[in-house]
C-alpha cells in the first residue's frame, strides 16, 4: 500500500512537472517566438545558399562522395551558383558543417520518394521537402531558442524580470534574424552555437562543472558552419583565461580541436590543403576568367565598406536595425557596470573583430536584406541594452527604435522574394504601393496562379490577427 502510495504521488509530481514547464516564461518564449518564425517561412523553393548544401549532404549518403556534380542544375554549370570547383569537380561553396546537420533530415525523407506538382527531378523535390525541414525543426527552433537562452543570460544581468523579457523580443523580431529565421541560413545556426559556447562559459565561472569540453567543442563547430567564427571561438577561450587559468582549461581545447581537426581534413581531402576553404574555389563565371579561379580574398580593411556595413541603404547595421543605435549606450554603461564588464567588454570585441573581417573582405552579397553576415554577432550587440531600462529617457527612446527595427524587418518578411538588389527604400516603397505579401503568396502568385496585391494583404492581415490570438492565448495567465 505504501508502494502505491509513492508511486501515485511520483505520478502527480510528474505531472505537475510537465504543467509548469508549460508555464514558464521560457517555454512561452520559445513558443512565441518559433511560432512566429514559422508564420514567416522562406527560401523553400531554393537558393544559392541551401542549394549546394543540400546537394553536398546528399552526395554524402548517396555517394559517399563530397561531389555535387551530378545534382546540379545545368545552369550552375555555366553561371556558378556558389558550388565550388577544383580538379574538375563541383562541391559546396559554403562550410561543410551545415550539410552534416542536414544529413539526418535527408535519412528520414529519402525512403518515402515524396512528389510535388509539376516536372521536377527527384533531387529538386528533396531539396524542397530538406528546406522546409531543416526551416521548420533547424533554424527556426535554434533561433528560437537562442532567444530563450539570451533572456535566460539577461536574467543574470538584472532583477527586474519585466526589463529581461524586452530583449529576448526585440532580438527576435528588431534585428535581422526575423528575415532569416524562417529560411535556410547557415548563419543562424552558427549564431546559436557561439552564445551557447559562451553562455556555458558564463555557467562555468560561478559554478565551475564539467562543461568546458562541450563549451569548447561547440565554439568549434560553429566555425565547421562559419569559418569567421574562429575569431569568436578564440575571444572565448581568452574570456575564459581571464578567470580561469588552472589546467582544466585544456579540455576547451580539446574540445574545439575535435572540430578544427574534421575540418581541416575536409580541406585537405578535396582541396589538397588544410587551410583552403570552398569560399576560395567559388565557381563564378566570369567572361575573362576560367571557371574555379576566381577566388575570394581577404583585401586591406577599406573606410569605404566599413561606411557600407554600418550606414548604407543596402547593407547598413544601423539603417536595418536602428536599435543597435542604443547599444552603444549600452556598451558604455555595460562596462560601467563593474560586475558584468568582462562579458560586456567581449560581446563588444567579438563584434569588432568580426567587423574588421569583413570590411576585409573582396565581395558582398548583391541579394542580401542588410548585413546578414553580422548574423552570428548580432545577439551580443542587442543584450548590452538592457543596462539602459533603468533611466527614463533612454528606456523610452530604446523602446521607440525597437519598433522601428521590427517594422523594418517585418518588411523583409512579407516582402522578400528572389534575389532583391535594391536597398531598403525598396521594401518601403512595395508596401506603400502593393501592400502585405509572404513569401509563400509571392511564389504562389509567380509561379501557380494569379493574386492580386489586394488579396495577398488581406490574407496575411488575416493570418496576423489569428496569430496574435494564439500568442494571446500562450501568455494568458
Amino acid at each position: 500500500m505504501d508502494i502505491y502510495k509513492k508511486l501515485s504521488k511520483l505520478g502527480r509530481e510528474r505531472k505537475l512537472t510537465k504543467i509548469n514547464i508549460f508555464r514558464r516564461t521560457e517555454f512561452k518564449i520559445f513558443l512565441t517566438v518559433w511560432i512566429v518564425y514559422l508564420f514567416f517561412i522562406s527560401t523553400y523553393a531554393g537558393s544559392y545558399i541551401s542549394e549546394p548544401t543540400i546537394h553536398q549532404a546528399m552526395s554524402i549518403v548517396d555517394k559517399g562522395s563530397f561531389q555535387v556534380d551530378s545534382y546540379m542544375k545545368d545552369e550552375c554549370k555555366l553561371t556558378g551558383c556558389d558550388y565550388s570547383l577544383y580538379n574538375g569537380h563541383y562541391y559546396s561553396g559554403f562550410a561543410p558543417g551545415t550539410s552534416l546537420f542536414i544529413i539526418p533530415f535527408y535519412l528520414v525523407i529519402k525512403p518515402f520518394n515524396l512528389s510535388i506538382p509539376g516536372s521536377y527531378t527527384i533531387s529538386e523535390i528533396n531539396t524542397v521537402y530538406l528546406i522546409l525541414l531543416s526551416s521548420i525543426l533547424l533554424f527556426s527552433l535554434l533561433s528560437a531558442l537562442l532567444s530563450v537562452l539570451i533572456y535566460s543570460f539577461v536574467l543574470e544581468l538584472t532583477n527586474n524580470k519585466k526589463n529581461a523579457l524586452i530583449i529576448p523580443f526585440i532580438f527576435a523580431f528588431g534585428t535581422l534574424f526575423f528575415v532569416y529565421s524562417g529560411g535556410f541560413y547557415p548563419r543562424i545556426i552558427s549564431a546559436f552555437l557561439v552564445f551557447l559556447s559562451f553562455y556555458l562559459l558564463f555557467k562555468y565561472k560561478d559554478k565551475k562543472n564539467n562543461i568546458l569540453f562541450i563549451s569548447g567543442f561547440i565554439s568549434g563547430l560553429a566555425v565547421t558552419l562559419d569559418f569567421p567564427q574562429i575569431l569568436t571561438m578564440g575571444l572565448l577561450f581568452l574570456y575564459l583565461l581571464s578567470f580561469s587559468r588552472n589546467k582544466k582549461i585544456i579540455y576547451f581545447i580539446l574540445g574545439a580541436a575535435i572540430p578544427l581537426i574534421i575540418l581541416a581534413a575536409y580541406n585537405y581531402h578535396i582541396y589538397d590543403s588544410p587551410l583552403p576553404s570552398a569560399y576560395e574555389y567559388r565557381a563564378r563565371i566570369d567572361p575573362e576568367i576560367s571557371a574555379g579561379e576566381q577566388r575570394i580574398e581577404a583585401a586591406l580593411p577599406s573606410a569605404e565598406k566599413a561606411f557600407s556595413f554600418l550606414f548604407s541603404l543596402k547593407y547598413g547595421l544601423f539603417i536595418y536595425m536602428p536599435i543597435l543605435f542604443m547599444s552603444l549606450f549600452g556598451f558604455w554603461y555595460g562596462i560601467k557596470n563593474k560586475k558584468y564588464s568582462r562579458e560586456i567588454l567581449l560581446f563588444l570585441f567579438i563584434f569588432l573583430l568580426q567587423f574588421l573581417f569583413y570590411i576585409s573582405y573582396s565581395v558582398s552579397s548583391p541579394c542580401s536584406f542588410g548585413p546578414r553576415y553580422f548574423l552570428p554577432v548580432l545577439s551580443f550587440l542587442i543584450i548590452p541594452i538592457i543596462f539602459l531600462f533603468d533611466k527614463t529617457v533612454l528606456k523610452v527612446l530604446t523602446l521607440l527604435l525597437s519598433f522601428v527595427s521590427i517594422f523594418i524587418n517585418f518588411l523583409g518578411t512579407s516582402i522578400y522574394y528572389g534575389c532583391v538588389k535594391e536597398n531598403i527604400l525598396y521594401y518601403f516603397k512595395t508596401f506603400f504601393t502593393k501592400g502585405l505579401s509572404s513569401y509563400t503568396l509571392t511564389l504562389l502568385s509567380n509561379e501557380f496562379f494569379y493574386i492580386s496585391d489586394i488579396t495577398k494583404s488581406l490574407i496575411v492581415i488575416i493570418a496576423l490577427g489569428i496569430l496574435s490570438t494564439i500568442i494571446y492565448f500562450i501568455w494568458k495567465k
